[in-house]
């Protein structure tokens, strides 16, 4: 692990290890589970490490959240990857 960007979370990665691509290297980062909705119902939403995980630069994958000050996390649109979402404004 690395945190030497404020606020981002990065690994190392080795392409020996992995010689046939990133593949088994995302399959050592656990599924992240998310439950979205109300207490009526709700969604489990499974977050990928093929989606979460961003190549930063050679060597270096990324988690793709931007942790702020405090207690929030900003997750943008690589959640929303292989998903469909409808945003109901009026409601």
């Amino acid at each position: 692990m690395d945190f030497s960007r404020s606020g981002y979370l990065c690994f190392s990665y080795d392409e020996a290890e992995f010689p046939s691509g990133p593949y088994d290297y995302y399959r050592s980062f656990p599924i992240l589970r998310f439950q979205i909705g109300t207490t009526s119902e709700n969604v489990n939403l499974d977050w990928y490490p093929s989606e979460y995980l961003y190549l930063e630069k050679k060597g270096r994958y990324c988690v793709a959240i931007d942790i702020q000050p405090g207690n929030e996390m900003i997750i943008g649109g690589t959640l929303m990857r292989q998903h469909n979402f409808i945003f109901d404004v009026d409601n």
